[in-house]
């Protein structure tokens, strides 16, 4: 069972937009909660600790190196290395994540997508193959951040880099490996005092997530 946790936002509206008409003024103050709400979820999905009263984060798993799909544990983010600390290998660094979209199962590989920071994006959008053409295709449209070996590829800048030496790129099947679930209701108490300038809306919601299958997700690990 997915275990739920309170999540917490404190986003602020200026007064001199909580001085807009009735229209603009719940505009403003919804895209702020919904704003300042889910970038704390979005940090928590990829990194968040069931300790730190998060939902369960990708990243949170201990990773386990693997070679082979027997190598596949249950419970453990299951992860390629690339061949070097902190970094791609030096010669044809593409293998390691061509690799990885070769083990990736065939019954997961439909829906499957790569989820990377802005950082290792550039990185892998400057390869080449041995045709002198870009790994990398640009997207058709703004769903998406490019295409990899075939798969979609999305930036999170909430996942870490390779210098941070673990898991820092992910590919999988998330609506089937990774679960969450969200309170149909939220708290939001409004504080008009504490902030010069600003109306402070303290929010809360519950929510939960975690890995369901780890055969669905896959990492590539910055390790030699």
């Amino acid at each position: 069972d997915i275990a739920q946790q309170t999540m917490y936002a404190m986003p602020q509206v200026s007064n001199e937009a909580m001085g807009d008409d009735d229209g603009a003024l719940l505009s403003n103050v919804n895209a702020a909660i919904s704003e300042a709400l889910g970038d704390v979820m979005a940090e928590a999905f990829v990194s968040g600790k069931a300790a730190s009263n998060q939902p369960i984060g990708v990243l949170s798993h201990t990773a386990n190196i693997i070679t082979d799909r027997k190598d596949i544990k249950w419970g453990k983010l299951n992860a390629l290395k690339t061949g070097a600390a902190g970094a791609f290998a030096e010669s044809n660094p593409w293998q390691t994540l061509s690799r990885l979209a070769v083990l990736l199962q065939n019954r997961y590989r439909p829906n499957a997508a790569w989820v990377m920071n802005s950082a290792t994006y550039a990185e892998i959008a400057g390869w080449v193959d041995g045709n002198k053409r870009p790994l990398v295709a640009q997207p058709i449209n703004e769903e998406y951040d490019g295409m990899l070996f075939g798969k979609k590829v999305f930036i999170d800048d909430f996942m870490p880099s390779a210098s941070d030496a673990g898991v820092f790129i992910l590919l999988g099947d998330f609506k089937r490996g990774y679960m969450i679930k969200e309170h149909d209701s939220m708290t939001v108490l409004r504080d008009p005092y504490t902030t010069k300038g600003a109306v402070t809306f303290y929010t809360e919601a519950r929510c939960g997530a975690d890995i369901v299958d780890y055969s669905a997700i896959l990492g590539v690990s910055a390790t030699a």
